[in-house]
C-alpha cells in the first residue's frame, strides 16, 4: 500500500513537466489548397472549319490518338485525291521513259554506223540532241510527280489537322461545338478551344507556405492530406517541387505536391487541409 502511494506521489510531481513538454509541442499547421488534375489540355483546331462530327461525349474515356471530333473534310479530300492522281502520273511517265529509251536506242544505232563508216557526225549530233531533249522531258515529268507527292503530302497533313485527337489517355470533361458550328469562333460565350480531356490518374494540390516551413520541406517527402468531406477522406502527397524563391509580398513559398489517383479515389476540385506536422 505505502509502495502504490509513492507511485501516485510520483506521478504527480511529474505531470507538470509532462504539461510543459506537450505544450511545448509544435502543433501541426494545416493549409488550404485543392486538388487538381496533373494534365488539363483544352484541345483546338489548327484549321479552321465547321464541325460535321463529335465522336464523344462529357465523361467519357479516351485513349491517347483517339479521334474527339471532324471538320468538314470533303473539299480538302477531293484535292488531296487530285493531288495523288496527279502525283502518280504514270502514263506521261511511260510516255517520256519510251521517248528517252527511244533516242538511246537511234544513237546507238547511228554510233554503230558511224564506227563503219556509214554515217556523219551531223547525223550523230542530231540524235544526241535528240536523247538530251527527251531525256529533259522525262527528267521534267519525275521532278513534276516529286512536286506532286510533296503536294499530297502537305494536305495529308492540312487533313489531319482537321482531325482533333486526344493527345493523352484520359477522360473529357467539355466539348464546346455540336455538328454544324463553326471552329473559329471567337465569342465571348464561345470558348477558343474544341474541346477539354484531363488526366486524373494523378492530382496535384500548388500551395503557397510560409518560407520558414517550406524550406523544413524537402523533395519526394510525403504530406498527408484531408479532403474537406464529410467522411473526411485523407491522402498522401509526395513533395515534386519546392520554389527556390519567396514572394517579398507575402513571404510565401510555392510548394507542389502530387497524388496518386489511379483508384479513382480522389475527387478532383474538392478543397482540403495540407498537414504539416511539427512545424512552427
Amino acid at each position: 500500500m505505502k509502495e502504490s502511494f509513492s507511485q501516485i506521489v510520483l506521478l504527480l510531481a511529474l505531470l507538470p513537466a509532462y504539461a510543459a513538454a506537450q505544450e511545448e509541442k509544435p502543433a501541426d499547421n494545416r493549409f488550404l489548397t485543392y486538388l487538381r488534375p496533373i494534365q488539363e489540355i483544352e484541345l483546338a483546331s489548327a484549321e479552321s472549319g465547321i464541325v460535321t462530327t463529335v465522336l464523344v461525349k462529357p465523361g467519357d474515356r479516351v485513349v491517347k490518338g483517339q479521334e474527339i471530333l471532324r471538320l468538314n473534310l470533303s473539299v480538302i479530300e477531293a484535292q488531296l485525291a487530285q493531288a495523288e492522281a496527279q502525283a502518280k502520273g504514270e502514263g506521261r511517265l511511260k510516255a517520256a521513259t519510251a521517248e528517252r529509251d527511244i533516242a538511246q536506242q537511234r544513237l546507238d544505232i547511228i554510233d554503230d554506223l558511224r564506227d563503219r563508216g556509214s554515217t556523219n557526225d551531223a547525223e550523230r549530233d542530231k540524235a544526241i540532241a535528240s536523247l538530251a531533249v527527251a531525256a529533259g522531258q522525262l527528267e521534267a515529268v519525275e521532278d513534276e510527280r516529286a512536286l506532286y507527292q510533296l503536294e499530297s503530302a502537305t494536305i495529308r497533313a492540312q487533313l489531319d489537322q482537321r482531325i482533333l485527337r486526344s493527345p493523352i489517355d484520359g477522360v473529357v470533361t467539355e466539348v464546346t461545338r455540336s455538328v454544324g458550328e463553326a471552329a473559329e469562333a471567337r465569342d465571348a460565350d464561345t470558348p477558343h478551344y474544341l474541346a477539354k480531356v484531363v488526366d486524373l490518374t494523378h492530382l496535384v494540390a500548388r500551395v503557397h507556405l510560409p518560407a520558414a516551413i517550406a524550406a523544413s520541406l524537402r523533395l519526394e517527402q510525403s504530406l498527408p492530406f484531408v479532403l474537406d468531406l464529410p467522411e473526411k477522406t485523407r491522402a498522401e502527397g509526395i513533395v515534386r517541387f519546392i520554389s527556390p524563391t519567396v514572394d517579398p509580398a507575402t513571404g510565401l513559398t510555392e510548394v507542389h505536391l502530387e497524388f496518386d489517383n489511379s483508384r479513382g479515389s480522389l475527387p478532383s476540385g474538392v478543397p482540403g487541409h495540407l498537414i504539416v506536422s511539427g512545424a512552427d
